[in-house]
């Protein structure tokens, strides 16, 4: 028994007629008889009389009637004052900044939590990891992905490691590097490097301070389509971590560089609601399946 069968039944009893209570409910005869004929069965007691002038309810169809209509005028205001509050409460946002790409897993992660919070609305923006502090301090968006950074802890963020990773040189196919197993720092003395502007930041990298000192490495963030283009001309090369090379790879060819992995993993805002804890414990979860 259902709330569409009690609100048939009601409309019989109300308008005396199957025909004029059918039509009220956009049906047809036959189906909204057939409805109240499932009810009947499944109560196993008849509770409308029918004759040629309509129908009206047995001693048990009466009872029924008053207490269905008790119970869906509950129920109407149950629905109405859920909707009301519903349309008070503002739908929750999560922005995620993400480093050159949108991962797999966090994708899986936005599916699973549109089913466990439909109301919450995520984002994703693409930021630098030379420019996620700033992100943070303007509010710009609540979760990091990337590498370990002291700047961000220093500010207040926690960090929440997914995995270690190793760091990869990535250079045009024609480059004499492309004939190396790994890559270390002496290998790139006579070329340009594009460093990026946060590797300072990354506490694996301070024992290579020496290396990012020299004049041949540019210490800012590079566009995209520059960096590719440089790099596949063999005018520069440049470091990716290992979740991020398929972006860039192919057209270029990497290599791990001869450097410690890093911890790399997600940084939460200071002072995050709890909604945007939630969106990480879906990612790690969607990482350790997909990942």
């Amino acid at each position: 028994m259902n709330d569409v069968q009690l609100r048939s039944f009601t409309a019989a009893v109300e308008l005396g007629s199957f025909n004029k209570a059918a039509k009220g409910q956009f049906l047809s005869v036959p189906s909204f008889a057939q409805r109240i004929n499932s009810l009947e069965a499944e109560l196993g007691y008849r509770i409308l009389e029918r004759g040629p002038s309509g129908v009206r309810p047995t001693d048990a169809g009466l009872v029924l009637y008053r207490a269905a209509k008790e119970a869906l005028d509950i129920l109407d205001k149950a629905r109405e004052e859920g909707r009301s509050v519903a349309e008070e409460q503002p739908a929750e946002r999560v922005t995620i900044g993400v480093w050159w790409q949108v991962h797999p897993f966090m994708m899986e992660a936005v599916r699973q939590m549109a089913q466990t919070h439909p109301r919450l609305k995520i984002d994703f923006v693409e930021t630098s990891y030379g420019n996620a502090a700033e992100g943070f301090a303007q509010g710009l968006f609540d979760l990091f992905f990337s590498a370990d950074s002291l700047a961000l802890r220093q500010m207040g963020a926690s960090f929440t490691p997914l995995s270690r990773e190793k760091y990869y040189c990535v250079f045009s196919p024609d480059s004499p590097l492309a004939k190396r197993e790994t890559i270390s720092t002496d290998l790139l003395e006579n070329i340009t490097v594009y460093a990026g502007a946060g590797y300072r930041d990354v506490p694996e990298l301070h024992e290579f301070e020496s290396f990012f000192a020299r004049d041949n490495v540019v210490k800012e963030s590079i566009f995209r389509e520059k960096l590719t283009m440089d790099c596949l001309r063999g005018d520069a090369v440049s470091f990716f971590n290992h979740s991020n090379i398929s972006k860039i790879c192919p057209p270029l060819e990497a290599r791990p560089m001869e450097w410690p992995p890093l911890a790399y993993g997600a940084h939460v805002r200071p002072g995050a609601p709890r909604v945007v804890r939630d969106v990480l414990d879906a990612c790690i979860d969607s990482f350790k399946r997909t990942g």
